[in-house]
């Protein structure tokens, strides 16, 4: 994402250009999309009448005011967003993965493969075209929070050695936040008895990430 190499016409034609990380109205768009999902519930929430997402999310984090806290964050952020709009084009990979990359031929090599490019995009912000992928590639690694961690702190890590570690921040902050409400929002749907162990962990780790947005960057010295 972080580059500004011009594309032929032919590749950019054939590019998606979906508004979740093209510019800051389209990505809000996105997740107000995700939180007015209906959904049934799990366990003890469980109810054929279905719910707002939203609604479910805000009782099972016990945060009754997530939504506005969702626009508030997204408020906070905009500066950042918006001062990378249109700089550059961006290529999103649009289902990154830890299945989906290789490292050459071991970890001390510098040869980097992706594979799987058929969700691939062209964002005109760097910011939301690197927190898409970022998302994907964090909640995919559910099973390993050591590795989601580091990832977290290596991209902001990454920002901050070119001056840049606001960038890094709502990168993380966003990724978090989207990847998590997006796959939250797939698990709401089984009766109690009806998950498997592991469909349990991944879904109680990913409520449990929907607030770690909020905590990063009240921590940090992000635009408000």
């Amino acid at each position: 994402h972080h580059q500004e190499k011009k594309l032929t016409p032919e590749v950019r034609g054939v590019l998606d250009k979906a508004a979740a990380y093209n510019d800051y109205i389209g990505f809000r768009a996105n997740l107000a999309r995700i939180l007015g999902r209906q959904v049934s519930g799990t366990e003890d929430d469980f109810s054929p009448d279905k719910y707002v997402f939203a609604a479910l999310m805000a009782k099972k984090t016990n945060t009754p005011d997530l939504v506005q806290k969702i626009d508030q964050l997204l408020e906070q952020v905009r500066p950042v967003i918006e001062r990378n709009q249109g700089k550059g084009e961006h290529i999103v990979h649009g289902d990154y993965s830890p299945k989906n990359l290789f490292l050459g031929d071991g970890l001390a090599s510098d040869k980097f493969i992706g594979l799987d490019f058929e969700w691939a995009g062209i964002s005109q912000n760097e910011v939301l075209a690197a927190a898409y992928d970022f998302g994907n590639m964090r909640i995919r690694a559910w099973n390993n929070p050591v590795f989601q961690e580091a990832l977290d702190k290596e991209m902001i890590a990454s920002y901050a050695r070119e001056g840049r570690e606001e960038e890094g921040r709502v990168i993380v902050a966003l990724g978090t936040l989207r990847s998590s409400l997006n796959l939250a929002s797939y698990f709401e749907h089984n009766p109690k008895n009806f998950e498997t162990e592991a469909e349990i962990k991944l879904r109680v780790g990913t409520e449990r990430d929907l607030l770690k947005p909020f905590e990063m960057l009240q921590s940090s010295n992000t635009t408000s």
